[in-house]
């Protein structure tokens, strides 16, 4: 007497079935993941993005607490603030003047030098100093009084703002 062993085999469909549906499965856990990671690498933008406007007006406060004296600018409702120069011996007795301006959606720091205290026309002047703080948002400023709110804005939205004391003075011409 012959004993055949049986073996249970599969056949070419369900193999064909169980590599599709796996390959869903595998397909599935691997769109979750790539979602996941999609989301914390757009809140990590977000929070270096924050970070950055957060800086931004922290250095533009530092320099108000230094300066000496301001003024405002003909052209919008931004200020203008004057320091005393002190890069080197040259620049003794001569005045930095500093200003904020939005370009290209972009927050540059510029500076001139003046020999004397008075206002400078910031449209047209040639700086001494150009520097990119921000990019991608505006700076917009609004002087009430002796007190300097300064907002970092996207187009749609404002990101961060912040109150400025100034106790500096006022230049009159």
């Amino acid at each position: 007497m012959k004993f055949t062993l049986k073996t249970k085999a599969y056949s070419l469909i369900e193999l064909i079935l169980a590599l599709a549906l796996s390959s869903i499965l595998i397909l599935c856990l691997s769109s979750i993941f790539n979602i996941g990671q999609l989301s914390l690498s757009k809140s990590f933008l977000e929070r270096k993005s924050g970070e950055e406007n957060s800086f931004v007006l922290d250095y533009i406060k530092d320099e108000i607490s230094k300066a000496k004296y301001y003024y405002k600018t003909d052209a919008d409702s931004s200020i203008v603030i004057v320091k005393d120069a002190v890069n080197n011996i040259s620049t003794k007795g001569k005045y930095e003047h500093i200003c904020y301006i939005n370009y290209n959606k972009n927050i540059y720091r510029i500076t001139f030098q003046a020999s004397t205290l008075h206002k400078i026309n910031v449209n047209n002047s040639s700086c001494d100093g150009k520097n990119k703080l921000a990019e991608g948002v505006c700076l917009k400023s609004n002087l009430d009084g002796n007190l300097l709110t300064l907002e970092i804005r996207d187009e749609k939205k404002t990101l961060i703002k912040k109150e400025i004391a100034l106790r500096c003075i006022e230049v009159q011409e």
